[in-house]
């Protein structure tokens, strides 16, 4: 008799066998680097111990001379799953210094699932699948950035779970469960993840709702009903927009960041190198100095992708996913893609979050 294959258990496993390995080989995995170090670990742990004392965190007096925590968006004071995962650090006595690796092997999992589900639903076959979303969740960009800035990882970990929840919404409203998850991950994203990265993917569940309307998946009730779902989710992002909207006028975000600013981290063609040769290094791309450009590796799983979703009755849903990731990809290029001009911004809420 065969044995299938669990795919979503060795998912679940993975990153902590990866985790396991690294350590074996390399001594050490240390996910405290610039922003982590300075930033995020210690206001993450001072912020959910003080929650799990009894006390709300307002201010922070340990860094900058004091800040304020909710309204600085950045220490993910109201993201939950970060109180009970400090809770067991503290019963077990893992150190602080550990958190942003939990952090890591609790969000990768949920990304490899999420991305596994959502190309389940669009039919792809499950070893495809299963290939799709270890590739696109450990991929060098989605490392490399989580090891500086781990917030990254959080809001990269809901974007397939949004989407799934959006197709099964298209696909019968009558469920409501799903209504209620795609308002709970966005919520969760906002809450954990660093405002401008929400803005970012807000923009992108917004067009996917649209490109499926004029792809003519759903009707223009249903593109209503998904609007109606969507701005119920942003209503429960308040509690942490209201505050950092009102906070930032106090701060230099208030002012139009300049054109090259804005563009200085764009993405080079070099940067696809990281399919071929994932050793390449560059300097002056991505983080600003001399790095290992790795952002694309394991883009060769989009092929047999492709394949599955040509091959299967949901075309136009896979259509409607690979046009908006690539508009973005393009977007991604920046100042190194010469059909792109962007005037000098105006508006500086687009342009700082």
């Amino acid at each position: 008799m065969r044995r299938r294959i669990s795919y979503p258990f060795i998912l679940i496993l993975l990153p902590l066998i990866m985790v396991i390995f690294l350590k074996i080989v390399a001594g050490e995995v240390d996910f405290n680097r610039w922003d982590n170090y300075e930033r995020h670990t210690i206001s993450y742990w001072w912020t959910h111990n003080m929650w799990l004392r009894g006390h709300i965190p307002f201010i922070n007096f340990h860094q900058h001379l004091g800040e304020h925590v909710i309204s600085n968006g950045q220490s993910a004071a109201l993201y939950f799953p970060l109180t009970i995962i400090v809770f067991f650090m503290k019963v077990f006595k893992i150190s602080a210094g550990n958190l942003t690796l939990l952090i890591f092997l609790i969000h990768l999992p949920f990304m490899m699932l999420g991305w596994y589900f959502f190309f389940k639903n669009l039919n792809v076959r499950k070893s495809i699948a299963f290939l799709g979303a270890m590739s696109i969740s450990t991929t060098g960009y989605v490392l490399a950035s989580a090891m500086v800035w781990i917030h990254h990882l959080i809001v990269f970990s809901y974007i397939p779970w949004l989407l799934l929840c959006l197709n099964k919404i298209f696909e019968d409203d009558s469920l409501k469960k799903w209504n209620f998850l795609f308002a709970l991950f966005l919520m969760l994203a906002c809450y954990g993840s660093h405002i401008q990265m929400f803005v970012y993917l807000c923009v992108f569940l917004f067009l996917y709702i649209c490109f499926c309307l004029s792809a003519r998946i759903i009707t223009g009730k249903k593109f209503f009903y998904a609007i109606k779902i969507f701005i119920a989710g942003l209503l429960l992002c308040l509690p942490v927009i209201l505050p950092i909207m009102n906070f930032a006028k106090y701060t230099q975000r208030q002012q139009a960041f300049p054109r090259e600013v804005f563009l200085q981290r764009s993405l080079s063609f070099r940067s696809l190198s990281g399919i071929f040769l994932p050793i390449y290094k560059s300097k002056g791309e991505i983080f600003g100095e001399e790095v290992t450009v790795m952002p694309f590796m394991g883009g060769w799983v989009l092929l047999p992708l492709l394949w599955s979703f040509l091959c299967n009755k949901k075309l136009k849903y896979a259509s409607v996913f690979y046009a908006l990731s690539f508009i973005f990809f393009i977007f991604s290029l920046g100042k190194n893609l010469s059909l792109i001009h962007i005037s000098e911004p105006t508006r500086p809420l687009y342009i700082s979050y």
